[in-house]
């Protein structure tokens, strides 16, 4: 797989906020996981439902956290 700017922009969000994922550029089910951890924190204000709802889908997770990510 080639690393993705976006997924590594993602990655290194995560990380920033204390969620242990690589770095990579790769959207793995690693950083499907780091993505979902992240978006259960009471600050996105989504519901498990709302979670629940993306699956696996690295792009829908893609699109659920960029509204999160610094401008």
């Amino acid at each position: 797989a080639t690393a993705d700017p976006d997924v590594l922009k993602v990655q290194k969000f995560l990380k920033s906020k204390g969620i242990n994922v690589n770095n990579d550029g790769i959207m793995g089910d690693a950083t499907k996981a780091a993505i979902k951890e992240y978006l259960k924190k009471p600050e996105t204000g989504l519901s498990p439902t709302d979670i629940a709802d993306l699956g696996d889908d690295g792009q829908k997770l893609m699109a659920t956290i960029k509204p999160f990510l610094p401008k």
